[in-house]
């Protein structure tokens, strides 16, 4: 448990931090804004954001070798989320208080993206978890975003109660988490030198993490109806996502990459059957944490950069998704075509020229 307690904390505060995000967006559609231009919007400050903001705590990090810094990062995000919530949740009013409130949301959780993510990345990189934290990280936030929506009759009161609530007895246990460990302020990375076939490794995993976005905001899934299902449905997102890490980890990754996007295009191909479909969305998603870790652990010393440079990837997809390629309700097409152009895409930058950014043995500091 000590090697993973921060990200174990990150990850849970993660959740709830996009659950508030969901549920506070949820309650600016009867506002009268408009719906794809705000949500634009949000996701615009949520996701891209990330690149610049990571960039600076980078510099700062290495600058002042103030690794402590992703813990006041993720508490300041948390409570600008609070903050933007309470504005879109208890402040109704002109069209332009809304749009405001939306913007300090997604800058909020942004902030608290990078904070929590350079984090969990440090902390893996010290304990040479080899990208197992980077899942465990990511993978409840979508759980986060499905139960935000989910309840979003509960009274807002309760909601942002809960949220302090939660995210203030987290943040404290985080907080002691830091202090008693003596380690991470001795933690130095090694500077990254750019080389030229780093671009065919940078390129290919940002198409791979737009591809995955615009697939899975284009592919429908008929059979996501009720509770059950669409419930599982994320739970596979989420357990895949973890699990990506573990397996990418444990195992050669290139066997990984190949093993799990095979099947999905396979999988994608059936996808309107139920069964089919969950195991899909699980393999799918294991390539996630593989995709971040190629980068991070290449640029030791740029962790919040480049988690930001795929954040903005998953904008691109998003916002390619709102003007489809395919004009039908059937995409598993896509779907399939997407995890063969990914498989590929995965394939170059695990095997850029000379060693494998993946594979390459690095000195921990």
């Amino acid at each position: 448990m000590t090697v993973l307690k921060k990200t174990v904390l990150f990850s849970i505060i993660h959740m709830l931090v996009d659950g508030l995000c969901a549920y506070a967006m949820a309650s600016v559609l009867p506002g009268g804004c408009p719906v794809i231009s705000i949500f634009i919007i949000y996701n615009f400050c949520a996701f891209v954001l990330q690149m610049p903001v990571g960039a600076v705590i980078d510099v700062l990090i290495s600058r002042s070798g103030n690794t402590v810094l992703p813990l006041s990062l993720s508490i300041g995000g948390s409570v600008i989320t609070l903050v933007g919530s309470f504005m879109l949740v208890f402040l109704p009013g002109p069209v332009l208080l809304q749009y405001l409130g939306v913007v300090i949301l997604g800058i909020g959780n942004a902030v608290f993206h990078v904070g929590g993510g350079v984090g969990s990345v440090i902390e893996d990189h010290m304990n040479s978890r080899k990208g197992m934290n980077l899942g465990l990280f990511v993978a409840p936030g979508a759980l986060g975003l499905y139960l935000g929506a989910r309840f979003k009759t509960v009274s807002p009161v309760m909601v942002i109660l809960l949220y302090m609530l939660f995210a203030g007895v987290i943040m404290v246990f985080l907080s002691k988490a830091y202090s008693n460990d003596k380690l991470i302020r001795k933690y130095r990375p090694d500077r990254s030198e750019f080389e030229g076939r780093d671009i065919i490794l940078i390129i290919s995993c940002f198409l791979v993490v737009a591809l995955r976005s615009y697939i899975g905001f284009s592919v429908p899934m008929s059979w996501k109806t009720g509770m059950l299902l669409p419930l599982l449905a994320v739970l596979c997102v989420v357990l895949g996502k973890f699990g990506g890490g573990v397996l990418a980890a444990v195992f050669d990754v290139r066997a990984v990459i190949i093993v799990t996007l095979i099947l999905s295009a396979v999988g994608y191909a059936f996808i309107d059957i139920p069964v089919i479909g969950l195991i899909t969305l699980f393999l799918f998603n294991t390539t996630m944490p593989v995709t971040l870790y190629l980068l991070v652990n290449r640029f030791r010393d740029m962790p919040g950069l480049y988690f930001g440079l795929l954040t903005a990837a998953q904008f691109a997809g998003y916002l390619l998704s709102k003007y489809p390629m395919v004009s039908t309700d059937k995409n598993s097409l896509t779907g399939t075509f997407g995890c063969i152009l990914s498989l590929g895409l995965l394939l170059a930058a695990a095997f850029v020229p000379g060693d494998s950014a993946f594979l390459k043995k690095r000195p921990d500091p």
